[in-house]
C-alpha cells in the first residue's frame, strides 16, 4: 500500500474514501484491466467485421508481450482468491467469457464469408481452443517462455 500511496500521490485515507478498502481497490483494478486489456489486445475480434485477421492480430499482440508480467485476470484465476471471493470469481469468469465471446464473433464472421468452414458445435469449439490458447500465452510471456516457442503456438 505504501507503494502504491507513493505512486499515485494519495494517502490511504482517500483511498479508503474512494475504493472502501483494499477488496474494493482490488475489484476496480480488475475491471480496469478488463477494459484495457479489451481495447488493447481482443477488442479488435468484437467488431462487427472482424474475421480471421483480426484473430491472427490478437494472437500476434499476446504474442509481444516478451517480459511482461502476463495478464492480471488470468494470474489472478489461479489464486486462491478466485474461489474464495464470489465477486473475484465473477469478473474472472466475465473476462474469460468475453474473451471467447469475441473469438466467437471473428470465426462466426469468417465462416460466413466463406473463410473458414465449420459448423455451428465447431465454431465454439475452435473459440474455446482460441481462448485456452490465448490464456497460455499470456503464462507462456510471463514465464518468459522464449519467443519462438510463443510463436511456434500462435
Amino acid at each position: 500500500m505504501a507503494e502504491l500511496e507513493a505512486a499515485a500521490g494519495i494517502d490511504r485515507r482517500q483511498l479508503a474514501r474512494d475504493y472502501g478498502n483494499k477488496r474494493g481497490l482490488f475489484l476496480q483494478a480488475i475491471d480496469d484491466y478488463h477494459e484495457a486489456a479489451a481495447a488493447k489486445i481482443f477488442g479488435r475480434m468484437e467488431r462487427t467485421d472482424a474475421g480471421l485477421a483480426e484473430i491472427e492480430a490478437t494472437l500476434s499482440a499476446l504474442n509481444s508481450l516478451s517480459g511482461e508480467l502476463g495478464c492480471l485476470l488470468c494470474n489472478t484465476s489461479t489464486e486462491p482468491i478466485a474461489q474464495q471471493d464470489r465477486d473475484v470469481h465473477k469478473r474472472v469468469r466475465a473476462f474469460f467469457s468475453r474473451i471467447e465471446a469475441a473469438y466467437s464473433n471473428a470465426l462466426s464472421n469468417a465462416s460466413e464469408r466463406g473463410e473458414i468452414a465449420l459448423r455451428p458445435a465447431q465454431l465454439q469449439q475452435a473459440a474455446r481452443h482460441l481462448l485456452s490458447a490465448h490464456i497460455g500465452l499470456t503464462v507462456l510471456a510471463r514465464s518468459r517462455t522464449p519467443m519462438e516457442v510463443r510463436s511456434d503456438a500462435v
